[in-house]
């Protein structure tokens, strides 16, 4: 009951500040065909995706994510080449609470 009233509770915390959310995201493609004399043929291809979420919860919680995806496919002669990353950047949860002054 108690993992029902806390999923419950952080749902709405979650949906009633989607409002004051910025979020985005790039997506890139990059594609060559190469040859010299017609006898040897390259590809390459990339893909990127870029994405970023900021969110805040009430005046004092912070939430920020940024993250990164790439498809690289490569094919030449000497074979076939894949290349899966991955990255996050940043994955933030925030809490401010401002000083005393020496109280």
């Amino acid at each position: 009951m108690k993992k029902l009233l806390v999923s419950i509770l952080s749902a709405c915390l979650l949906i009633s500040s989607l409002s004051a959310s910025e979020w985005g995201g790039i997506l890139r493609n990059n594609s060559k065909v190469a040859t010299q004399d017609f006898s040897s043929f390259r590809v390459n291809q990339a893909d990127e995706l870029y994405f970023w979420f900021r969110s805040n919860f009430g005046s004092k919680w912070t939430f920020s994510a940024e993250s990164f995806y790439k498809y690289e496919f490569s094919y030449q002669e000497a074979g076939f080449y894949h290349n899966h990353t991955v990255d996050i950047d940043l994955f933030k949860l925030a809490f401010v609470q401002p000083l005393s002054r020496g109280k």
